[in-house]
């Protein structure tokens, strides 16, 4: 155990106003939002769907990212342990945020309208098999509650890992970060089928789930970097963030953009080789009508340039720059999710068109989660002083004092 002390790691006090003015961001833009809801019913709940998915995805990626923390150990995730422990713990505002959804599900969902059922024999064995609102309600508790139990079981273990002796807590955390793992995967793939593909639910992809697992992955590393990189000027963070994991979260950032653009790809060459009628329609709606150009810019916005700059080890090992493009990923990262909901829409299939609540509604859903995630990271120190790893940290960060 090192001589720094657990006071030493608190928070600073510049938390507290990023908190004020992220709860300021959703209040205020909260409220046109409601009015949206009044004025633009059906558009209101797919900007919400588009807005809950962003916020879903930093939520549950960062839980996978902590979760491959504990498997593989390392530098890299011991500096932003504190930063992934506080956002995962979001899960529940994601649990309450999830009625609208709810409430909208016929606005949205085309095989849980009667009407849409009665015209379409494929819908009709579709509902009858799997998609039942019933069934898919419940498929959505059982979510929750696999993430909810992720959660809580490993913060349980992290608290108690601050009061005693790291080795015995480290094991269980190795454990239980095993069979997370599986059911992480397993919820995913279930999940965004059921969330996100069934909007048209007569295309269907099994690469469709791990385009958004590298997404999530994505997500997560981007937001710890550009947290880390707004604590990097205030103590206790000045000392422990060094140049070495800038560089280790560099490359990650650049695993999970190869990641996609390895999945986007082979999805979109698999469905383009076989040239059916019945599997191509998901991309025509996306390839013309103006979408052809967004999908162009997606592609050489989230991917090419990206790429391209975080295969310098300079530019990795820069935090400023890396958090810099950290941030532009979670701008991509919502793009990326427009790109997938929007066009799913009948009158948005071919015909490109952004709402202005395609902006005021995920800024005040993102406003509250940012202040909800602060809350989480003032509550404990900032460095996990009983991790197994931390020594190695601070042995560094303490080098010259």
């Amino acid at each position: 155990m090192t001589s720094a002390g657990h006071n030493d790691f608190i928070a600073p006090a510049v938390v507290n106003r990023w908190q004020k003015i992220a709860l300021a961001v959703g209040i205020v833009f909260a409220i046109p939002s409601i009015a949206g809801w009044v004025l633009e019913y059906d558009q209101f709940y797919r900007s919400y769907l588009l807005g809950y998915m962003w916020c879903f995805e930093p939520t549950v990626g960062c839980l996978a990212l902590l979760m491959l923390y504990h498997l593989t150990g390392g530098a890299w995730g011991t500096v932003i342990r504190r930063i992934l422990e506080a956002a995962m713990q979001n899960i529940w505002l994601m649990l309450f945020l999830f009625a609208p959804i709810i409430i909208g599900v016929h606005r949205l969902y085309p095989w849980s309208r009667p009407e849409e059922l009665a015209a379409s024999a494929h819908l009709q064995r579709i509902a009858s098999h799997y998609l039942r609102l019933s069934f898919w309600l419940v498929r959505a508790g059982l979510y929750f509650t696999a993430f909810i139990s992720l959660v809580w079981a490993l913060m349980r273990i992290s608290r108690n890992q601050d009061r005693a002796p790291e080795v015995v807590y480290d094991r269980r955390l190795r454990a239980i970060c095993g069979q997370g793992a599986v059911v992480y995967l397993f919820a995913t793939l279930f999940l965004y089928t059921d969330w996100l593909m069934s909007l048209t639910p007569e295309w269907s992809s099994m690469i469709y789930s791990l385009i958004f697992n590298a997404g999530q992955g994505l997500a997560a590393i981007s937001f710890a970097v550009v947290i880390a990189g707004l604590l990097r000027p205030y103590e206790p963070m000045s000392h422990v963030l060094q140049p070495a994991r800038s560089l280790e979260h560099g490359k990650i950032m650049l695993t999970f953009v190869m990641i996609w653009g390895w999945w986007t790809y082979a999805q979109w060459i698999i469905f383009w080789s076989g040239n059916k009628p019945d599997e191509i329609g998901w991309y025509e709606a996306r390839t013309r009508g103006g979408w052809e150009h967004y999908w162009f810019a997606l592609v050489m916005l989230y991917f090419c340039v990206p790429f391209a700059l975080l295969l310098s080890r300079s530019f990795k090992s820069k935090l400023q720059s890396l958090m810099k493009l950290a941030l532009w990923m979670l701008v991509a990262r919502y793009m990326d999710d427009f790109f997938f909901i929007a066009p799913a829409f009948p009158d948005r299939a071919g015909h490109f068109h952004y709402s202005w609540l395609d902006l005021v509604v995920p800024v005040s859903l993102a406003g509250f989660w940012l202040a909800l995630f602060f809350q989480h990271l003032k509550a404990r120190p900032l460095l996990a002083l009983q991790d197994p790893h931390v020594g190695l940290v601070l042995e560094h960060a303490y080098a010259e004092r």
